[in-house]
This record gives structure tokens, sequence and C-alpha cells, in this order.
């Protein structure tokens, strides 16, 4: 079994488990290894491999790898099935050990399926808690319930259940659910000191996993002496069980410990004594655990250059193991879930900047902010999508448009069970087949990303580069917010400007309430507090800079809560508008607006203007529907449909006629179908419109979707939802698209990545720019900023970025539609030119 959850000898117990079963299965079979006589019988010889598997855990991790895998080989030519799931789950031990989540996921899964298919449900329980813990040491806690939860439902050993409920108050406590926590790691012990079967060592590695926990536990609710008491139990134990690697890890627990403790010379003598383990036995990410942790006991020392160096080498193995991964959400996982790494590299640089101004540290903390922003976009956008395809055999492209049909059916069930109000129970199973569906896809997209060769690296680009970006009236502000201060990075092609704002806990409250005012702000509720609320996070993200912004371009690249804030309604002192006086664009990050740029001029430019997809057609009563056809025949069985567009046809209208007959495209009402979309005619056009309905999943961004036509002339039901993942296959070679729909710039708040949702999936599917919304807007007011825009966009000859300031302005100006709330959700992504 894993250690990601530090349950210290659970990969011996399997194994074992693993011998004993396979010399019974040798005792009932006679099989044997094919053409070879004198070898002993394959049972047999798996069990001795598997022994010498066991046996290098702890010592060489290649070599225990290269006997799983002489395991497997016999075990394929034997063609036993339960015997390659364990050698399958013993190579996922290794490349979990090794944090290569993507391969341990890979092989996991492979032996979950061998052990359903021969019915061993111990096996099946056994894999399940290998595939949560892997889960959980990715950040994916809703993804490693479900399978810790399952392994659960199956366990009869009363270890096993033990070592679940020790992984599940893992998730507990990573989610600050601390008395939960510790409430399941005592029912997880009292099930250990109960199991009877259970020989002295194995007992005393299971109250050496509970202990640990337990102490991590108290060390979060700030129980430091009853965490070190703990520690040092566990420490103990793993001593007089000569078990070095779990000696190794808890000395690297414990420096965390005084380090949280604020006793830093204390916290350096358990890493020293933690890190030349770790290093032998090739635990890479235990190893940066403990570099950044001595990181942070030398800058509490006050030794700053100690701090930098050990930093830089602890981001320079999660860099690697990130790399590692075909798959995009397991390095956007791997990533999001170890950020405090950045944050305290980031910490250092800009300590050393406030000690020594001028000697560049504040350039290398900017560039370390951008290491960590958006990278999963960045190698989106590096991805050579054309290779993608033609490396992937027919199998491979079949397998993908199975799945995309079946995530798309299981969330109109997931849709039809919510409108009909079904029990919690089964909604809550069809959201977990959602999940597993998209675990799935995810694995068939890394593989075929495995096919790709010499696929250039997306490393996020220098300090020169980003000058090279900029124009003299573009002001970029990178913000990078964290626990105890926020840092604000100003740059022109003057130079470079570097300032202290308050702690992420601060900006982030000011900036909901900000934003809860401005996306309600035509009400008369909430008025008077709304405007103070602004005023403040005005001062506190443009107050060090207003002297600078000087009517320039303002280039927005947020962090955290800061990604939903439309900074055009922000304002300087007298919280005057900022759109009065600049462009505002917002970016993932400055890497990402390199490669929009390089993609743009490595494709051959769109030959049509403007495409148009609006005003679909959505329910029966629709007086544009067959009023022939009966009401039954017409409509989804129970999902509600929404509401017609009252304005979306006028806008439609109103957009086409600003462009040429010959060069522009029009699908509108039943023609605004998925088809329309899907089947290549709006790659020929450098604008894309979108005036529809859009549904945001914050939880699972593959749910998110645009609603299309859901009825055909006739009057009869069709598949009329346009999801992210078939929005990610799209091939458009647009230099914008425009999604004048509800909460389009929305999706998953993920650390470091930004919002995960339609506006990044179609930046993947060729746009360089995108215009999206961050609320519920107002059809009306929708309809006519849009026709404004287009003007000025079309007519006038603006860039999208001066075309939606000058529609947002004359909005704003509009005595009627004043109101932030009407004007301000819509913001520029992308490149603004």
């Amino acid at each position: 079994m894993a250690r990601a959850l530090q349950q210290p000898g659970r990969e011996r117990r399997l194994i074992a488990i693993i011998l004993v079963s396979l010399v019974f299965l040798h005792c009932r079979s006679s099989d044997r290894n094919p053409g070879s006589s004198e070898r002993m019988p394959a049972s047999e010889e798996i069990a001795s491999i598997l022994s010498a598997a066991d046996a290098h855990l702890d010592s060489d991790l290649q070599a225990a790898l290269a006997a799983y895998e002489d395991a497997a080989a016999i075990a394929r030519q034997m063609k036993r099935s339960d015997l390659l799931g364990a050698a399958l789950s013993g190579q996922g031990v290794v490349h979990k050990r090794r944090n290569d989540y993507y391969q341990a996921i890979t092989l996991y899964s492979q032996a979950l399926a061998l052990c359903r298919d021969s019915e061993d449900r111990s096996c099946e329980a056994e894999v399940l808690h290998n595939l949560g813990t892997c889960y959980t040491g990715l950040g994916e806690l809703q993804a490693a319930r479900d399978a810790l939860e399952d392994a659960l439902a199956i366990w009869t050993s009363p270890y096993g259940k033990s070592a679940t409920l020790i992984a599940i108050a893992t998730i507990h406590d990573l989610q600050g659910e601390h008395e939960e926590a510790i409430e399941l790691l005592h029912q997880a012990l009292r099930l250990r000191l109960a199991d009877r079967d259970l020989d002295a060592a194995t007992r005393q590695r299971g109250r050496a996993a509970v202990y640990d926990r337990l102490a991590t536990a108290y060390k979060a609710q700030g129980r430091m002496g009853e965490s070190r008491r703990a520690y040092e139990s566990t420490l103990a134990i793993w001593q007089s069980l000569e078990s070095t690697s779990d000696v190794a890890l808890t000395h690297n627990n414990l420096g965390w410990l005084y380090v949280d403790w604020h006793k830093p010379a204390t916290a350096l003598q358990y890493f020293d004594q933690a890190l030349p383990r770790l290093r032998q036995l090739e635990r890479r990410h235990g190893t940066a655990h403990a570099l950044i942790g001595k990181a942070q006991a030398h800058r509490q020392l006050g030794d700053l250059e100690t701090a930098t160096s050990t930093s830089e080498e602890a981001i320079g193995i999660l860099e690697s193991l990130r790399s590692n991964s075909p798959s995009l959400p397991v390095k956007t996982s791997f990533l999001a879930s170890r950020q405090p790494f950045f944050e305290l590299y980031v910490e250092v640089l800009m300590q050393r900047h406030d000690a020594e101004p001028g000697f560049g540290f504040d350039a290398r903390a900017l560039q370390a902010a951008e290491r960590f922003k958006a990278r999963s976009l960045l190698d989106l956008l590096h991805e050579e999508r054309d290779a993608l395809l033609q490396g992937a055999d027919e199998k491979l492209l079949e397998l993908e448009d199975s799945l995309h049909q079946e995530m798309n059916a299981t969330d109109r069930r997931r849709l039809e069970l919510l409108a009909g109000k079904a029990a919690l129970e089964e909604i809550v199973q069809v959201e977990k087949r959602q999940r597993g569906l998209l675990q799935r896809y995810e694995s068939l997209k890394a593989r075929m990303r495995a096919t790709i060769v010499d696929s250039p690296p997306a490393d996020p680009i220098t300090l020169r580069q980003m000058y090279d970006l900029l124009d003299d009236d573009t002001l970029l502000l990178v913000y990078a917010l964290g626990e105890k201060r926020s840092f604000l990075w100003t740059l022109t092609r003057q130079g470079l400007g570097s300032f202290t704002l308050p702690d992420r806990r601060t900006i982030e409250s000011e900036a909901q309430r900000s934003y809860d005012w401005l996306r309600t702000s035509d009400q008369r509720a909430g008025r008077s507090n709304g405007p103070e609320a602004v005023a403040r996070l005005s001062e506190i993200l443009l107050g060090p800079v207003a002297e600078d912004l000087d009517g320039r371009r303002l280039v927005v690249v947020p962090d955290g809560w800061l990604h939903y804030v439309p900074f055009g309604a922000l304002g300087t002192a007298d919280i005057r508008p900022l759109l009065l006086d600049h462009e505002i664009v917002t970016l993932p990050s400055v890497s990402v607006l390199s490669a929009l740029r390089e993609r743009a001029l490595e494709r051959r430019p769109a030959p049509a203007e403007l495409a148009v997809v609006a005003d679909p057609v959505f329910a029966w009563k629709d007086p544009r529907a067959d009023a022939a056809a009966s009401p039954p025949q017409q409509n989804t069985a129970s999902i509600p449909a929404p509401e017609r567009l009252p304005y979306a046809a006028r806008e439609a209208e109103a957009i086409l006629a600003l462009a040429p007959p010959r060069q522009r495209y029009a699908a509108l009402g039943f023609d605004a179908s998925r088809h329309a979309v899907l089947g290549g005619d709006l790659e020929r056009y450098r604008i894309v419109h979108f005036a529809v309905h859009g549904e945001v999943d914050d939880e699972q961004p593959m749910n998110s979707h645009l609603v299309l036509s859901l009825l055909d002339p006739e009057g009869r039901s069709r598949d009329g939802r346009l999801y992210l993942h078939e929005i990610d296959d799209l091939a458009l070679s647009a230099d914008l698209v425009v999604l004048s729909a509800c909460n389009t710039a929305l999706g998953k708040n993920v650390r470091g990545e930004g919002l995960v949702g339609m506006t990044r999936g179609f930046m993947y599917a060729g746009a360089t720019s995108v215009v999206v919304s961050l609320w519920y807007v107002n059809d009306e007011a929708t309809a006519k900023l849009m026709e404004k825009f287009y003007r000025e966009l079309l007519l006038s000859d603006l860039t999208p970025a001066e075309a939606l300031r000058a529609a947002q302005v004359w909005m704003q100006r509009s005595l009627r539609w004043q109101s932030p709330y009407f004007w301000a959700g819509f913001v520029l992504q992308g490149d603004w030119r």
C-alpha cells in the first residue's frame, strides 16, 4: 500500500496478502509457465519476485520496479489477470513513492479493472484505497473521497477498514475539519488494537500510522505539545522496527512542526537528519518538502541567501516531478497543492529586495510568481493539436467520441434528476459517475499526448521577454496573494516596480464584497455600503500605483479571488471608474499572452470576417416551433428549457448588419445548433459571436456548457448542450470569440490556474482573445452593449480592447444603464491588439 498518507508498512502487508493468495492459488492449480520445464511453477516464481520487490521498497525503488515488471510479464504469459493485477499494483506503489501520480493512477486503474474481473473484493478494496491516496496527494479531494468510500464499503478486514479511515481522516484534516479527522483516527486505532490476527510488528505499524496523522491534526489546531508527543511516539516505533524510510519521513514532519512552532534551529536538526535518507530512497517530493522546510527555517533565522538557494532547489524538484506527467489535470492538481512552495520563494526574494533594493530580487520574484500562474493553460497553448490528433490511433479517437457522448448523456441525467427533485443519493451517484467518466477522459487525453514526440516545453517567459510584449502605452499589473502579505509588480518599457500589499484574506474579503455589490448594483438593497467596499479594494490594489497609471492601457494578471473582479469598475481615490480613462485587459499569465501571439503568427489568417450563433429555440412554447407538434414529443422529458433571450435576435441582426454579406455567417434560431458549431463552419471566421445561454459548473468545469437549440424545425427534441470538453476540440482561427451569455468568465477557481472554464476552452480552440461575462447579465443591456461594441470594432476599426471600453463608457454615461451591473460584467481576456 502506498504511503502518501504516512501509513507505514501498508505496502508490506499488501505484498504479504498477495503472497499468501499466490501460494493458495498455486496449491489449487497446476498451471506452469509455458516452455520452461526446469523453472519453478509460475505462481511460485511470481511470489518469489514479489518478495524480492518487497525487500527493495525501502532501499532501492528501481530494483523493486524491475521486479514488479518481471512479475507482470510472467503473469501476462500465464494469462492470469489476478496475478497481473497484483504486479501492476506493486508498480503503482513504486511510482506513487516517486510522486509520479499519473503512472501510479494509470497502473492502479488497470489493476482495479483486473481485480473486478476476477471478483476479488479484497484486491478491489486495496487498489481503491491506493487510488484514493494518490488523489489526496494531488489535492483532488472529491475524487479521493469517492475511491476511499468505495474501499471502506468493501473491506471486511479490520486492518483494511482502519487504513481507509486514516485516509479519509486526512481529507477532513486538509479541509480544516480537524475534530472530525481526530475522531476517525481514534476509530481506526480502536480497530487496529482489536484485530487479533495481526502480528506484533504489524500492530505497531498501525499505531504509528495513526499517531502520525493525529500529530498532523493537532498541529493544525495549534496543539503543538500534543503534536510533538504524537510525532515522537511515531518516531520511536519506526526506530524500533528499523524502518529507515519512515524514520526519515517522521524527522521531516518533526522539522515542519518546529518551523510552525517558530523554533528554526531545532527544525534544521530534524531536516538535516531526514534529507540524506530521502535523497537515497528517491523520495523526491519528501526531499522537496524537507528543502522548503529548511528554507523556511533559514528565513526565520534571517539567513535569506541560504533560504533562496534551498527554495530554488525544492522548486526545481517540483518542476521535474510535474513534467513527468502527460496528464494536464494531474499537473494542475500537483502544482495547485504545492502553492506554498512558490509563495515562500517569492516571499524570500521580496525580503531580500526590501533589504537590498536595486539588486534585482524583485525581478526574480516576479519571474518566480509567473512560474506558478496558468501553467496548464500554457501547456495547452503550446500543444501541437494536429500532432495530437495525427498521433492518436483510430481506436483512441473512437473512444474519445464515445466518452464525449457518455459524458453528455450523464450530465443530462444529472440535470433531469435535479429538475425532478430526485433523492439526494441518486444525484450523488450520478455525480460520482460523472467524475469517473472525467477521469477516464483525462486518462485518454494523456495517452494521446504521450504520443507527441519532440513537443517543445512550455516554459514561462523571462523578464526580458515580458518587456518585449509591451508597447509604450501599456502598464502591466501582476498580483500575487500571500498568507502574510501580498505583492504587486508593475512593468512598463521604462522599468519594473514592486509594491507590498495586505495579506490574502484581507484582499479577498474586500474583493468578494465588491463583487457581490457590483453584480447586484442595479438593486436598491445594499447600495449604501457597496461603493465603500469598491473604494477600499481600489485603494488596496491601485493606491500604490495611482500616479503611474497616466491613461495607459492596463493589463492585469490577477491572483486568487481577484479573477472575479472587473477592474474597469474599480477606481482611484474619487472612485472614478478606471475604464473612463483606461483600456482594461485581463491575462491568466504573461506567458499565456506570449503563447497566444506565437500561435497567431503561425496560423493562416481567417478568410472571412464574422460568424454569429444566436437566439436558439429551446422550448415547444416558442412561437418558432412547429405548432402542430404535441408538447410531449418536443421537449426533453424533464429538464426545464431555459427562457428565450428576448433581445438575442435583435443583437444578432444588428451585429450581422455591420459585416458584408459574403464575409458573414449566421446560425440563428433552429440553426443555432451543435452542428453549426461542431461541423467546421466557424473555422473560417476572424470573429465568432455567441448570443446564447451559458451554464457554468464551478466544481466540475467539464460540465460547463453553452445551451444551443434544443428543438429541430419539426419541433422534435435534440441534443443542444455544447460542453467544455467539446469546445476544447474545436479548431478555430479566430482573433476574437465573444460569449454574450451569463457567467462565461467563471469556472473552477484553481490555485495558480485561475478560473478554469470556457475562456481557456476557447483559447485552446484557437481564439487569441475572448470577451466573457463575470455574472448574470441583463439581456437588453447586453444587446445594446454588444451592438455598440461591434460598431466600434467593425466600423471604427478599433481593437477589441478599445471597442469594449468605448461601449462600456457609452453605457456608463447613460442614465438608464449607468449602474456597474449593466456594463462592468464583460471583460476582455487575452491579446488586446
